[in-house]
């Protein structure tokens, strides 16, 4: 089954190891992360290339999650419908209580050959 997967702080570590391992698994996956057109820019276009080299669904977001606005913009821009899964980047199993709070947004731990 192919899931709709936000995960936060995918700009580097294992924010960015875990966007694109679950990607590969044939997820769509949106890697969060903050300034996008500044000093991620550059990790933006690596997502991009990632993608385009592997074939698989990896998307750069927007996404702030000291901001509810940056939230629900982020979330807003969002292709695919349905309820999203959210991984945060810091412990995987600890979802962010802002966008849980204002989004249909559950739990999703990696897999674990990812």
């Amino acid at each position: 089954m192919k899931n709709v997967i936000v995960i936060t702080g995918a700009s580097s570590g294992f924010g960015a190891l875990t966007a694109r391992a679950l990607a590969g698994a044939g997820h769509i996956v949106y890697a969060g992360m903050r300034e996008t057109t500044g000093r991620n820019a550059p990790q933006v276009k690596a997502a991009a290339d990632y993608a385009r080299e592997h074939s698989v669904d990896l998307r750069s977001v927007e996404l702030d999650v000291a901001s509810d606005a940056s939230v629900d913009e982020g979330i807003a821009s969002m292709e695919g419908g349905g309820s999203y899964n959210q991984t945060d980047a810091e412990g995987f199993l600890v979802s962010n209580p802002c966008a849980c709070r204002h989004h249909k947004v559950s739990v999703a731990t990696p897999p674990r050959d990812a």
